[in-house]
């Protein structure tokens, strides 16, 4: 007697652990009735019954642990959007280098390494046009940057470059500044809409509340 031709004499409708239990059942009420029946002169192989037991038990084992599994992953899920909501109507700073306009200005983060001598910042519009060059701080660590005179409502980016004294590159990265409007979820994560587009929670990298 084998497991699988159980398996597959049950309905498709049911969940797993309602039809392994059903099998478990119908397992035992089979070995029951030629356990009674057997031919004493030629008795059942035992070892055969006692490792479809243990398979079964394997089976209902991982089915647990499935379950325990999708308990937990509902939870973080939960807590992950929690998180988020708590976000809603704040500003926030992540990886990115646009910008909107509004109001007549475009806001930025940008951090600079260790060792810069200069750094020079510039503006360019959606089309690529250079509409402002201006020189950053040149201390390490993160600043604000904000120009003034964009169209309202208009995307533009940022570039960063620092050098050291001996003019070598130096690696400075921009954060992108706006404010969360709304709080999704996509496929069991939550999602942050803002004027740039959606953002992962995660891509956060600071939060200024109440500005």
């Amino acid at each position: 007697m084998d497991i699988s031709s159980i398996v597959a004499t049950q309905p498709g409708a049911a969940s797993p652990s309602t039809r392994i239990a059903a099998d478990f059942d119908t397992f035992l009420t089979l070995l029951t009735a030629q356990l009674q029946n057997q031919d004493p002169l030629d008795p059942l192989d035992t070892d055969k019954f006692v490792s479809q037991l243990v398979e079964f038990s394997s089976v209902e084992q991982s089915i647990q642990t499935n379950r325990n599994l999708e308990t937990l992953i509902g939870l973080q899920s939960a807590a992950q959007t929690a998180n988020a909501l708590a976000l809603l109507g704040e500003t926030v700073v992540f990886a990115g280098d646009r910008a909107v306009a509004e109001g007549g200005a475009a806001e930025w983060r940008y951090a600079v390494p260790e060792g810069a001598s200069a750094v020079a910042l510039t503006v360019v519009d959606s089309g690529g046009r250079i509409v402002a060059q201006s020189a950053g701080s040149s201390a390490s660590g993160e600043h604000a940057f904000t120009w003034t005179g964009g169209t309202e409502g208009a995307v533009y980016r940022l570039g960063v470059a620092a050098v050291d004294r001996s003019g070598a590159s130096l690696a400075a990265s921009v954060r992108s500044v706006a404010d969360v409007t709304s709080v999704s979820t996509v496929g069991g994560a939550p999602r942050l809409t803002t004027a740039l587009g959606d953002i992962a929670p995660g891509d956060v990298t600071r939060v200024i509340a109440n500005r």
